[in-house]
């Protein structure tokens, strides 16, 4: 069977061994060095085989300009911290709360920079909705620019589709504007009016 990947995904993510670190580097600035599904499954990859291999001490994950990478977060897990199993140590307990955090997008927000666009629906099961109040709040706090958009009564995997459609558009709308025209009011630390509430036609409620 042939890669599907094929050496688009190679060129685009290129990766370089060596001296015992490898360097991979987004290379696909005409797309502001976004990751398609080919470029994802060899990211992974990469770090994979670097995690197994003897000889990589380190990676090194950089990109070609103008951008390191864009992106949108759909309904993910900001603070990962859960309730330990009491069957560990109190010291083991203290480390698996550590790497809960570490591995969270909280745990490293204070290095953010570029604007976020959090879109989430407020009856998820899955994710808890006061995963993006808390982001949001955190953002704002830390003067970093973000949208959010907000679909009532909606759940984790979208059940409308309008919805889905509304969430591509609002993404494709917030990359061109944030990367394109940099709309983004950086002195306020916000864009647009905050919380995009929508009824289930797409428009907002009361129009």
């Amino acid at each position: 069977m042939a890669d599907d990947r094929g050496p688009t995904a190679l060129d685009q993510l290129p990766c370089v061994d060596a001296d015992g670190i490898r360097t991979i580097t987004f290379n696909r600035p005409e797309a502001k060095n976004a990751m398609s599904m080919a470029m994802r499954a060899r990211f992974c990859e990469l770090l994979s085989d670097a995690e197994q291999a003897s000889d990589i001490r380190a990676v090194i994950v950089t990109a070609v300009d103008p951008v390191f990478t864009a992106g949108v977060d759909f309904h993910g897990v900001h603070a990962m911290v859960r309730p330990i199993e009491n069957n560990l140590s109190p010291d083991a307990q203290a480390a698996a709360h550590q790497l809960q955090w570490t591995s969270s997008p909280m745990g490293a927000i204070g290095t953010w920079r570029s604007p976020v666009l959090l879109i989430h629906g407020d009856d998820d099961k899955n994710v808890d909705f006061s995963q993006s109040v808390l982001l949001a709040r955190e953002l704002a706090a830390r003067r970093i620019p973000y949208r959010d958009l907000v679909f009532p009564n909606e759940r984790h995997g979208f059940l409308r589709y309008a919805d889905w459609l509304a969430s591509y558009r609002a993404a494709d709308d917030f990359l061109r504007e944030t990367l394109l025209h940099k709309q983004i009011d950086e002195k306020s630390g916000r864009t647009g009016t905050g919380v995009a509430i929508q009824n289930r036609n797409g428009t907002k409620p009361g129009s």
